[in-house]
């Protein structure tokens, strides 16, 4: 009789048998990989077919190479050989896996060499489906970027509209001495010459204007008005603005939309995007304005809003120029053809009226700029009423003992405007700033017809110095002057610098009198 062999033991309960390694990777998140030294898949756990579609069986001897993306896989195979490179290496990396139904998803992979291994003899991977986190991760960047996009131009936003309030003080001295100049000389030679000078000035003026654009700073009159209204009447000007290469296309709404800016600023914002689109066009083609109603987005009021679309046929902006389009002073055009300042500017008009400005653009298919601005209601009819005209220089406005307050920090331009006043036939007292104002009419609050105070002056500025003037003699009139298109709620009667003096005493004598002043010439 033969000796029987004795039973083979049971394996300890810690034994890693295949069947329990098959059954603690069957519900794992993670893909569990086994690959031999030349990245063939000898194994893959059922997570592989929930991630890309592909069942084990399906990637069985497959080079796992021939489903990672191209652009990925030197960096895997670097990370591949370093983990060959040792016994028990451990590698990391990132790449896109091909998915069964054709598409890409991110994976990240840790490679562990187990060759040495007997009862692995393998690389063996876990691989874990990263695609939300990469995604998360780019819009985290884009966010970031845009932020810092908005920053800088911020920044520069701030910097332009300093150096427009500090050049609006020179020029308006400049202003007031060649008004005076002119007032003074009958001479046809001297007022050729001051004429040229006055040319001068004014351009500079319309640089400091667009700098406080750009610095949303400008000195606005908004109303409620209908911007199609705005768009038809400024249809013709367009068409000359293209010099007829280009096909102007309007397509309003109805029934009309109403919206609350100062309509001189849209109508430079359309011209300004106008104006790129053509130099976009150089050999023809068509500018299309689309004006509707749309819903608000996140971020924006609740309600819904005008939206205005300024699409041409050019050839796109390219991605680095796109991100730079809205920077002041940056411009893709010749010397001489562009001041890089057109996007900048309707960008701050635009953000000024409480709307948003965006370009969209790919290079062949054309550029889209979309304008949108809050929705208000539309207003109710009211007669017109002509306004009355300005005086001419050098008339006098002033009735007899009639006396004005004047307050402002830059004595060049405090003395300028008295002198202007003064010519105008007003008496004149000066304050260096706000406190000296309210100090003189708190001696003597009926002493005066009206205060002219600068926005911005050191102690006291002007808005905070009306208020103080209204509890010490109400019913004062108060005109504000200012650099800037400093916010002034609850206030009225602004003037910007620089101004022409027959256009301050036009102000200050409506002002006194209650009545609607003639508008700047």
């Amino acid at each position: 009789m033969a000796e029987e062999k004795p039973a083979a033991p049971p394996p300890a309960p810690n034994a890693w048998t295949e069947e329990k390694v098959r059954a603690l990777a069957l519900h794992s998140a993670d893909i569990v990989s086994l690959l031999d030294d030349q990245g063939r898949l000898l194994y893959n756990s059922p997570a592989a077919e929930r991630i890309s579609g592909f069942s084990p069986a399906e990637l069985a001897g497959l080079d796992t190479f021939q489903l990672i993306h191209p652009d990925d896989r030197a960096a895997v195979g670097e990370a591949f050989q370093r983990a060959l490179a040792a016994p028990g290496a451990v590698a990391t990396v990132q790449y896109r896996y091909r998915t069964k139904a054709g598409g890409w998803t991110w994976m990240e992979a840790v490679a562990s060499n187990q060759l040495d291994n007997p009862d692995v003899r393998g690389v063996v991977t876990n691989s874990r489906d990263v695609g939300e986190r990469k995604q998360a991760e780019a819009e985290h960047a884009r966010l970031r970027a845009h932020l810092a996009h908005r920053q800088r131009l911020e920044s520069l936003g701030t910097l332009a509209g300093g150096i427009a309030h500090d050049f609006n003080n020179m020029l308006s001295a400049l202003s007031g001495h060649l008004e005076l100049a002119e007032l003074a000389t009958a001479e046809p030679a001297v007022r050729e010459e001051l004429a040229a000078a006055r040319e001068a000035l004014d351009r500079a003026t319309g640089l400091t204007r667009q700098l406080l654009g750009i610095a949303r700073r400008q000195a606005v009159q908004p109303v409620v008005f209908d911007p199609g209204e705005a768009l038809q009447r400024l249809r013709p000007l367009l068409e000359r603005l293209l010099g007829g290469r280009i096909q102007v296309d309007l397509a309003l709404p109805s029934p009309p939309l109403s919206v609350r800016m100062d309509p001189a600023q849209l109508e430079q914002v359309v011209v300004n995007l106008a104006t790129n689109a053509r130099d976009a066009m150089p050999e023809g083609g068509q500018l299309r304005l689309d004006l509707d109603r749309a819903a608000a987005e996140p971020g924006e009021p609740e309600g819904e809003v005008a939206r205005l679309r300024v699409r041409d046929g050019g050839p796109g902006i390219p991605p680095e120029v796109l991100e730079r389009a809205f920077e002041p002073f940056f411009t893709t055009k010749e010397v001489g053809r562009g001041t890089g300042l057109g996007l900048a500017v309707s960008l701050g008009i635009v953000t000024q009226a409480g709307g948003t400005l965006r370009l969209e653009s790919r290079p062949g298919e054309g550029t889209t700029a979309t304008v949108r601005l809050p929705l208000v209601p539309a207003p109710a009819p009211a007669p017109a009423a002509a306004a009355p005209a300005a005086a001419a220089p050098g008339t006098a406005l002033a009735r007899p003992g009639e006396r004005l307050l004047l307050a402002d920090d830059e004595a060049l331009v405090r003395s300028t405007t008295r002198r202007l006043l003064e010519r105008l036939g007003w008496q004149v007292d000066e304050a260096r700033d706000g406190q000296e104002a309210v100090d003189l009419v708190a001696a003597a609050p009926r002493a005066y017809a009206a205060a002219l105070l600068d926005v911005r002056m050191p102690r006291l500025g002007g808005p905070e110095a009306a208020r103080r003037l209204a509890a010490l003699a109400p019913g004062l009139p108060v005109l504000l002057i200012t650099g800037f298109a400093d916010r002034l709620d609850g206030l009225e009667g602004v003037l910007q610098k620089p101004f022409r003096g027959s256009v301050l005493g036009d102000r200050v004598r409506a002002l006194i009198d209650g009545r609607p002043a003639a508008p700047a010439r």
